[in-house]
């Protein structure tokens, strides 16, 4: 039997795949991830805003998307259209799960109806 070994790093591939490390991962790709990561958690977007950011970033970064899942993304232009939204790689998941490991409308769906009433609160065209 294989012993345990402690990951202490996610990070991402060009094919927005997602690989563990025992060290510290800081690929452009994983960067670019948590810095969308942070921004989303800041400041409310949209599916289609999102789509938006990876369709204006470099090639290296849309390698990670697919173009069904950002075309589907593109439709969606509220903050509640979140948990319609499909993944094929574990970048887009990871966006759409805000990081979390599983999106919280499954997890709190009070939590949930609370992050749309706040995002709408702060960017009402979002509604």
């Amino acid at each position: 039997m294989r012993p345990f070994t402690k990951v202490s790093e996610w990070g991402f591939r060009p094919d927005g795949s997602c690989w563990s490390s025992e060290t510290i991962v800081d690929n452009s790709q994983t960067r670019w991830i948590r810095e969308m990561l942070a921004d989303l958690h800041k400041h409310p977007m949209s599916p289609s805003e999102v789509a938006t950011a990876v369709d204006m970033s470099p090639e290296w970064i849309r390698s990670m998307f697919t173009e069904p899942s950002l075309e589907q993304w593109r439709k969606r232009n509220r903050y509640r259209d979140w948990p319609g939204c499909m993944a094929a790689t574990s970048a887009e998941r990871v966006l759409i799960d805000r990081g979390r490991g599983q999106p919280l409308w499954l997890e709190n769906d009070r939590l949930w109806e609370e992050r749309v009433t706040e995002a709408l609160r702060l960017r009402p065209e979002l509604g």
